[in-house]
């Protein structure tokens, strides 16, 4: 009996931490009902997990503030080499600016993308939570990859669907569908196709993007949410961050974000399960770790 006593909290204790995920990972232990016998293993625990939030912290006021510092001076570099550019010069002159551009706008959108990262994970309590009509997200999301879809002459297309209404913040949505689909355009081959779809599943709403690309390697599959991981074969001008934000978003946004090879043929599809409007499985909170 005694022995079931001690232990006892010290299995609640661990169930509480299978338990966890992105949101609740720092969240102090509860230590109400330890007995005093393993209370100090309770508090050296909870001394652990705030170090680790202030490591988090620092982690992410760094990349914010690093991508903020970056940002106006290449915007200031870029506009300078277009004016260089517009006052004319020979042919060797012309090629290195337009390099020197070409470099400028990766390092503009890698900073952007840093940018979407720390926000991403950074909890917000000001966060807009609502019923959101997704056709609004899609059609902005869209907006933004286009242009890249056109020049590689893939079809980009959304199946019809009913008006559908998922619980979360419109922008996160927005972003994160956009890096889903940016990352599906930079796979797929030159005329290639992309598709997405939105239907109910399982009292969630499931938007899915599907293209016919290459597909991932099984053993790139463990590592695509990992920052900065680019698989091999990857298209240049990636920076191995869109799927990192897609996750830390989908964590925001308590959905469940999967990708998977398809089985019928070659390509990927990028499933996320969202909270719908009658989604019973809990209060939507809008923090994060």
């Amino acid at each position: 009996w005694v022995v079931n006593r001690v232990l006892s909290p010290v299995r609640a204790l661990a169930a509480d931490l299978r338990a966890r995920d992105a949101r609740t990972a720092t969240d102090p232990l509860p230590l109400g009902s330890m007995p005093d016998e393993i209370l100090p293993l309770g508090v050296a625990m909870n001394e652990l997990v705030a170090r680790l939030h202030q490591q988090l912290e620092f982690r992410r006021r760094f990349i914010s503030d690093a991508a903020h510092e970056l940002r106006t001076p290449l915007t200031a570099l870029r506009l300078q080499a277009s004016n260089l550019r517009r006052q004319g010069a020979d042919g060797d002159g012309q090629a290195l600016l337009l390099e020197l551009d070409r470099g400028l706008r990766r390092m503009s959108e890698l900073t952007g993308q840093l940018l979407d990262l720390a926000r991403a994970e950074t909890p917000d309590e000001n966060a807009v939570v609502a019923a959101v009509n997704i056709q609004e997200p899609i059609s902005k999301a869209l907006e933004d990859v286009v242009p890249l879809a056109h020049q590689k002459g893939i079809d980009l297309g959304v199946e019809p669907f009913q008006a559908t209404t998922v619980l979360g913040d419109a922008n996160d949505i927005r972003i994160l569908l956009k890096n889903l689909l940016d990352n599906a355009v930079r796979y797929t081959p030159e005329g290639g196709t992309i598709d997405i779809a939105v239907r109910p599943d399982g009292g969630r709403i499931l938007l899915s993007v599907t293209d016919n690309g290459q597909g991932i390697d099984g053993a790139a599959l463990d590592r695509i949410f990992d920052r900065f991981f680019r698989a091999p074969g990857a298209a240049p001008g990636g920076s191995g961050l869109g799927l990192a934000i897609a996750r830390a978003l989908a964590d925001r946004l308590q959905a469940t974000l999967e990708i998977r090879n398809r089985n019928d043929v070659r390509g990927v599809v990028a499933s996320v399960w969202m909270k719908g409007p009658k989604d019973d499985s809990g209060p939507f909170s809008a923090r994060t770790p």
